[in-house]
Parts: C-alpha cells; sequence; structure tokens
C-alpha cells in the first residue's frame, strides 16, 4: 500500500481537528467506514437497475450456489444474519418472483428456501457483473494486499466468533446443551 493510500484511509477515518485516537479506534472506524462506502457503492452499481439491496444480493447469491435451497437457518449463517433478517430477505425476495419456499419433509416447523427458475435465469444474468463490482472494490489492492486483508479479516473474524460464542454462554449458564452463536452480520433487510 502506497503513503498516499494509507494518508488517504487515516484522513477517512478521523476528521483532521479530531484529537489523536488510539490505534484500534482508528481501525474501528476505518472499517465502519469501508464496509459502509462498500455497500453503497455496490447498491448504486447493481441495486439501481433491478430494486435489489445488497443484502438481497448476497440473498441471492447464496441460493444460486446451493440448487436444493437453504433452510432458513442455513441462510442466516451462510449470510451472517440472524434467522428473522434471513426470513425477512426471503419475504421481499419471494413477494419478487425470485424466491420460492417449500416444507423441509419430515420436518413441519423448517422450511427450505430456493430461487424460481425465473430468479435463477435472473441472477445468472446479474452474477457477472456483482462479481466483477465486488472484484473492482479491490482494485487499488495488490493481491497480495488483497490476500493479507483477507487474512487479517479472517483472524478478526474467528476472535468475534470466539467471543460471541463465550458471551451467549455467559448468558445461559444454566442450560446442558450448548446454544451456536448469533450470526454476525449488519442484518440489512
Amino acid at each position: 500500500m502506497t503513503d498516499a493510500m494509507k494518508a488517504g484511509l487515516d484522513a477517512q477515518a478521523i476528521p483532521a481537528n479530531a484529537p489523536e485516537q488510539p490505534l484500534e479506534r482508528r481501525a474501528w472506524e476505518a472499517l465502519r467506514g469501508c464496509a459502509g462506502l462498500a455497500e453503497g457503492v455496490l447498491r448504486e452499481r447493481l441495486g439501481a437497475g433491478t430494486g435489489l439491496s445488497v443484502a438481497r444480493l448476497e440473498a441471492l447469491h447464496a441460493l444460486y450456489d446451493q440448487p436444493a435451497g437453504l433452510t432458513m437457518g442455513q441462510l442466516a449463517r451462510a449470510l451472517r444474519v440472524t434467522n428473522a433478517n434471513a426470513t425477512a430477505l426471503v419475504d421481499a425476495l419471494a413477494r419478487g418472483g425470485w424466491v420460492a419456499r417449500e416444507a423441509v419433509p419430515g420436518d413441519r416447523r423448517k422450511t427450505r428456501a430456493g430461487l424460481t427458475e425465473g430468479g435463477r435465469k435472473s441472477f445468472a444474468a446479474l452474477r457477472p457483473g456483482f462479481a466483477a463490482a465486488v472484484a473492482d472494490l479491490f482494485a487499488e489492492l495488490s493481491p497480495s494486499e488483497t490476500r493479507l486483508l483477507h487474512g487479517l479479516l479472517s483472524k478478526l473474524n474467528g476472535r468475534l466468533r470466539a467471543e460471541q460464542a463465550r458471551l451467549a454462554q455467559a448468558e445461559r449458564p444454566a442450560q446442558a446443551t450448548p446454544v451456536p452463536p448469533k450470526p454476525l452480520g449488519w442484518g440489512w433487510v
């Protein structure tokens, strides 16, 4: 990463007149800023013509990769959102004709969502543009910088998942069986 890029990231993360912040706070601000900006760029590039939010595009992507469909819990884990968020995403996509639901045989409590034939064809047409737009987000980074960023974010993700599991367990000390942690994510619909 060039010095100019580093300076640009620092300038975006903290206003020039702000008092010096701890490195962790600056990193947090940069992470939040990048996530918000990336979503905005993707929404403008992809969502404008389709009426789809980035979260809905991500749900379609997850379902496209699973032709047999996913249960709401599986989709929630794939998207790192709550089951309620996954259900709301599927509701919206079903209203648009992208997704259909079916009962899971043998378990009337579960529902599986999958792309409709039209949804699969439409997303297949959108998918190359989606992949190009995501790749373009990292255009200023070299492949080694992108790998480093991925590794660092994966490490942070693992740490946060472990902390989330620990906190969930601390909230439920009387339970005999462990409860899986709630998914991470921004919870957009």
